[in-house]
């Protein structure tokens, strides 16, 4: 095994235990569940993707290397050291420190992405963990920075097929269980109404 895949683990592991309610999993997403997340996303685009809960940048990783440029991707996590390993990581891409309840606050925060439009949101945020008010700011966020055209693209570990009832404001276009990943996990592809 590689050894940055050792500290990822370990690093993902720690933040887990440090903070059970931002950290969703004990290890970092797996690549099959990185590339069904890229895959929800249409590649005829040249808008920003954010991504939400960047962690030890697993999907952020499958999202470059399934044709996002650098300069499209804008990764935001609330740890400072998760923000510190993917910078690291990934020195080309933007890595943010911030809130995701305040996204646009925080996209309006970096002069060269003001006039810039957000195409899509991809996010690993543990939704079902977090207290209500957040999940509604938060999805609140996303849905005034996406166009009509735009795509949320969202995993969770609960893998019933029904639509997350925190994101009613959007569309849910697929949905489908990714197994090889621990645990397995559902990726859901919501439309903005």
């Amino acid at each position: 095994m590689p050894i940055k895949t050792l500290i990822s683990y370990a690093l993902f592991g720690g933040a887990f235990i440090t903070d059970l309610k931002t950290t969703g999993s004990v290890i970092p997403s797996s690549p099959f569940l990185g590339r069904r997340m890229a895959a929800g996303l249409p590649k005829d685009d040249d808008g920003l993707v954010v991504e939400l809960g960047v962690g030890t940048g697993a999907i952020t990783k499958s999202l470059i290397e399934s044709g996002i440029d650098h300069d499209r991707l804008v990764a935001v996590d609330c740890s400072e050291e998760m923000v510190r390993w993917s910078q690291k990581r990934f020195p080309d891409a933007r890595i943010l420190l911030g809130d995701a309840s305040k996204l646009r606050e925080l996209l309006a925060s970096q002069p060269d992405l003001r006039d810039r439009k957000v195409s899509h949101v991809v996010s690993s945020l543990p939704l079902k963990s977090l207290p209500k008010d957040l999940v509604r700011a938060i999805a609140d966020e996303v849905e005034e920075i996406l166009p009509p055209s735009g795509r949320l693209v969202q995993f969770t570990y609960d893998l019933r097929p029904q639509p997350d009832p925190h994101l009613r404001q959007f569309h849910l276009v697929e949905s489908s269980v990714v197994w090889c990943n621990f645990p397995p996990a559902r990726v859901s592809v919501y439309q903005a109404a």
